[in-house]
């Protein structure tokens, strides 16, 4: 897709181009969550391992959050700009959302990996689905 058409291209076009390759993003997303819950779950050890994915999940949650965050407030104030044919300032704006993804990443993992531990028994980890969830 050109960047042009964005501002001058058929609205309905534009939107369909866009959604579509974001839409099966998390189609497969999901299959292969399920695909891997239900591989998971044939194996001999297979409960503490299913429980361990579900100790991790609000640690996954919590970062989706933070991307969702940053990059939904950072996508709308772009296309302004770009609607007001400001295309230094949409680049800055879009930048600045990059960088700030890039370090909350960064910190959120050096957190995670840090406190792993106490997060998983938090979130109510035993010793037998802890071995798993560090993993």
């Amino acid at each position: 897709m050109k960047t042009e058409q964005l501002g001058t291209g058929d609205i309905g076009k534009t939107f369909f181009l866009l959604a579509v390759p974001s839409i099966l993003a998390q189609i497969v997303t999901v299959i292969y969550n399920i695909v891997d819950r239900v591989f998971i779950g044939q194996l001999p050890n297979g409960r503490p391992m299913l429980a361990a994915i579900g100790l991790s999940a609000p640690v996954t949650l919590l970062i989706t959050a933070f991307t969702a965050l940053l990059g939904s407030s950072g996508a709308p104030l772009c296309a302004i700009h770009l609607g007001k044919n400001e295309r230094f300032e949409a680049d800055r704006i879009m930048s600045n959302s990059f960088g700030a993804l890039m370090i909350s990443g960064v910190i959120l993992m050096v957190v995670c990996f840090s406190f792993c531990r106490p997060i998983m028994a938090i979130f109510g980890a035993e010793a037998e689905t802890l071995e798993y969830a560090l993993r």
